[in-house]
């Protein structure tokens, strides 16, 4: 196995058959059909259906899809920090952390906007969870980390450091529009026992969706991953339903998002969230990291009213 058949399979997922993916990859359909069946005999299963119809993920491949996601995702991470290690140390560079889909379009833009105009300057931007994110930042590993915390219970644990809040969030549960409650205007505990669910891989969404279930009882979890677009996907097309923060897709430019439906969960469990950035107040952070903040929280703030 190696991460060229990984991608070959990322991207036969999304073309229609072996000949689009091939051109897509720019190599041969013998090449990519070759790769394809060297992989599935590694594994011992079958990863796509080939029909005349064209070719689709198995049951066992859209269950490994996730994972194979997951790697490719490392990867890239794992060659971008190799690559900003070796660039030029007299090149400034500004580390910023934040948590998953944490308004990821506007974030991007304002980042993009400001390289342009600052081509000296570079960017360190990269996405964790929250608790790890806080603790580069108490560490003083990275200038800053964008945050949601709730301010009435988790305030500990960020005791010490600068938190400037950019905006006010709940905690939801969300389905797409083939779950069978889409329909409704309001859920209850005996709905949410019947759910499914695709959870984002992180602490703070374990201790909200734990508290659930202390609610509600034992729920039925499919899918843990740590992909955004995975999780978003899988709940537009199938019957699971998932957890997030509404700001997050309220804000959100992705269309999967825009298609689902949110319930409240203010009565079940403490679910009020405040989304900003979180900097040491000791850290020696440069005025050139100190104006892309301030530009950013500004940018944030404008775009969230």
């Amino acid at each position: 196995m190696n991460f060229e058949q990984l991608l070959y399979v990322e991207v036969l997922t999304h073309c229609k058959s072996i000949n689009e993916a091939a051109d897509t990859l720019h190599i041969s359909k013998s090449g990519l059909s070759s790769a394809i069946n060297d992989l599935e005999n590694e594994l011992g299963i079958k990863l796509f259906n080939r029909s005349y119809g064209g070719t689709t993920l198995s049951k066992a491949g859209q269950q490994l899809l996730p994972s194979i996601t997951n790697i490719l995702s490392s990867k890239n991470k794992l060659e971008s920090t190799v690559s900003a290690i070796k660039d030029d140390t007299n090149q400034h560079v500004i580390r910023v952390q934040y948590v998953n889909t944490l308004l990821e379009p506007l974030i991007g833009e304002y980042m993009l906007d400001y390289t342009r105009n600052n081509l000296n300057r570079k960017l360190n931007v990269s996405c964790h969870h929250a608790d790890k994110i806080i603790k580069n930042v108490r560490d003083k590993r990275i200038e800053a980390g964008l945050i949601a915390v709730n301010l009435e219970e988790d305030k500990s644990m960020i005791d010490g450091l600068k938190f400037s809040p950019i905006c006010q969030s709940r905690f939801t549960l969300f389905v797409g529009p083939k779950n069978a409650f889409y329909s409704k205007e309001s859920i209850d505990n005996s709905d949410i026992q019947k759910m499914k669910f695709c959870l984002y891989d992180d602490p703070l969404n374990e201790k909200n969706f734990d508290r659930l279930q202390m609610i509600c009882g034992p729920l039925n979890v499919l899918l843990r991953v740590n992909d955004n677009q995975t999780i978003l996907q899988t709940i537009k097309d199938t019957d699971v339903a998932g957890l997030g923060r509404d700001a997050q897709t309220i804000h959100s430019l992705w269309p999967a998002i825009r298609v689902m439906k949110k319930f409240t969960l203010t009565n079940l469990i403490p679910d009020k969230f405040t989304f900003g950035i979180l900097t040491h107040p000791e850290n020696n952070i440069t005025e050139e990291s100190q104006a892309f903040l301030t530009g950013l929280i500004e940018k944030l703030r404008a775009e969230i009213q």
